[in-house]
This record gives structure tokens, C-alpha cells and sequence, in this order.
């Protein structure tokens, strides 16, 4: 009688998020994420250098340009009565 270990599960593929799209480093580098009460990778994340870094910061700038100028929804954010006021004692 053989047994059969269950297969082992996919490692899960992490990604940068850039440009409002997820994507891998530049040359390609990834990194295991090793569960440390196992030992087993279960995880690849990208190992991002600094032309990754920099390209995600020309990136934020990029996006903040025309997100610093946008407006709030009206209503969005806006502190309510019961929020703003403590609660009245009568004593």
C-alpha cells in the first residue's frame, strides 16, 4: 500500500501595484515567503531594486498631479451633529 501526499498547494504570486495595474519587477527578481513553522514556501513576492522604486515614484507623482486637484463628494466626510457634539447630562 503506497500513500499519496496531497499535492502541494500553488504558491500564490505576489505583485507590485503600478499604474493601477500589478506588475513585476523589472528584471524579473522574486523572493520565496517562507512560512517559518513549516519551512515551506508558500508565497513569491517580487524583489523590487531601485529603478522599481524609482519608476513607483514617478508613477505616484504622476497620479498625484491630477488626484491633489480633485473634489470631495459632497456629503463625503462630513462630521455629523451626533459626532460633533457630546451627548447632554441631565442632572
Amino acid at each position: 500500500m503506497t500513500s499519496s501526499a496531497p499535492a502541494p498547494a500553488r504558491q500564490q504570486e505576489l505583485r507590485n501595484f503600478l499604474n493601477g495595474a500589478f506588475a513585476g519587477t523589472q528584471d524579473g527578481a522574486v523572493t520565496s515567503i517562507v512560512d517559518p513553522s513549516t519551512g515551506e514556501a508558500y508565497a513569491q513576492a517580487p524583489l523590487s531594486d531601485a529603478a522599481d522604486v524609482d519608476a513607483a515614484l514617478r508613477a505616484a507623482a504622476t497620479a498625484f498631479e491630477t488626484w491633489r486637484d480633485t473634489t470631495r463628494p459632497s456629503g463625503a466626510c462630513r462630521p455629523t451633529a451626533s459626532t460633533t457634539t457630546p451627548a447632554s447630562s441631565t442632572s
